[in-house]
């Protein structure tokens, strides 16, 4: 049952991950809410679904998981016979199918196996929150669902986060995030949030189906790259945004970048940048070379006066090619190299509380360094 006071996105996590019944069903459910939630929805739901052991389960839960481990091995070794020895039975040679037998018992959950994995998961995305920044303070005090950001409004593929209350000024600004192929700017769209001033900045977050590179546009607000510009440009024109900017990763790197250089924002941010190739762009690129399309949307808006960060890796040398590669063709343009770091470097920063002094210093970046 339940409780007048359980909040909404407790309650909708609630029914979702009620019908699971294995650890991989519960994961998508635990995915989906990543790309969703903010932080002050994180808290929430690690507070509703954290348990004391003890009290809750008592102490015969331990047996009881304990116990099913080894009838698991059981299983496992049953089966593993049973394959070598009936090896050209017809019906027991179908690997497959065996393989999907253990798998569905192996991974299946009890209801208390099943809120003990959730609750899990959730303290998890609490913690990453928690992680101080590199002046020894948490970006992530505890925010209350009055503070920070809160969703506007999400439709498929793009979300829309602002701050309630007051801000520090009366000119907004927007950021624009387009995401890579696992939909988000390679961490938790609330971690993410958390290393953004709220009080200056709506964000919008871009997504689109892996290796399509938005060829297609968004779903919910685009069909295309150049109508995802129009779309655009339609946003921030009827909201006023006085100050627009791009940050975009892995996949969405360049796809950022051309809109960008269409909309004539104030920065591009680009981290792990990748090349689109034409595979998966035949309509945008028929002729290949992904950087001679750059130099030629360069020639008709030019990038003079826009501040452009080039961040990779050290660890991931093909990232490092590229953005090598593309800094000489963006006047401008500043490489930023992150060291023990790679594909994924923006995470990186994050987990060592470097990321939201980086952001600010983008965000207040008014001209590129000479």
């Amino acid at each position: 049952m339940v409780s007048p006071t359980t909040p909404v996105v407790a309650q909708v996590y609630d029914r979702l991950v009620a019908s699971c019944t294995t650890v991989n069903q519960v994961n998508r459910v635990n995915i989906a809410f990543e790309r969703r939630l903010t932080p002050s929805e994180i808290f929430l739901l690690s507070d509703h679904l954290r348990l004391d052991d003890d009290v809750t389960f008592g102490r015969g839960f331990g047996l009881i998981v304990r116990a099913r481990k080894g009838l698991e091995e059981i299983l496992r070794g049953m089966l593993r016979r049973l394959r070598i020895k009936f090896r050209n039975v017809a019906f027991l040679h179908r690997r497959r199918n065996l393989a999907n037998l253990q798998d569905r018992f192996s991974s299946s959950l009890t209801p208390l196996e099943r809120r003990r994995h959730s609750a899990w998961w959730a303290l998890t995305q609490e913690q990453q929150l928690r992680v101080e920044d590199s002046a020894g303070s948490s970006p992530a005090a505890r925010p209350t669902v009055e503070q920070g950001f809160h969703r506007v409004w999400r439709r498929n593929g793009v979300a829309l986060f602002s701050a309630q209350g007051p801000t520090t000024s009366d000119a907004r600004g927007l950021i624009i995030c387009f995401t890579g192929t696992t939909r988000r700017m390679g961490m938790p769209v609330s971690l993410w949030l958390n290393n953004l001033p709220s009080r200056r900045h709506d964000v919008l977050v871009l997504e689109c189906p892996p290796n399509e590179f938005f060829v297609r546009g968004v779903r919910g607000l685009s069909d295309s790259l150049p109508t995802t510009k129009d779309a655009l440009a339609d946003l921030v024109r009827t909201n006023s945004y006085a100050d627009v900017r791009i940050v975009a990763t892995s996949g969405g790197t360049i796809p950022g970048l051309f809109v960008g250089l269409w909309l004539g924002v104030k920065g591009i941010a680009l981290a792990g940048p990748v090349a689109p190739t034409v595979e998966y762009w035949p309509e945008f690129l028929p002729e290949g070379d992904v950087l001679a399309h750059v130099a030629e949307a360069l020639r008709a808006a030019p990038a003079e006066g826009m501040t452009t960060w080039l961040a990779y890796g050290v660890d991931d040398k093909a990232d490092a090619l590229f953005a090598t590669r593309l800094a000489a063709i963006v006047p401008g343009a500043i490489l930023m190299p992150v060291p023990n770091a790679g594909h994924n470097c923006f995470y990186d920063l994050s987990q060592r509380g470097e990321l939201a002094a980086l952001m600010r210093d983008f965000l207040s970046a008014s001209t590129p360094a000479s």
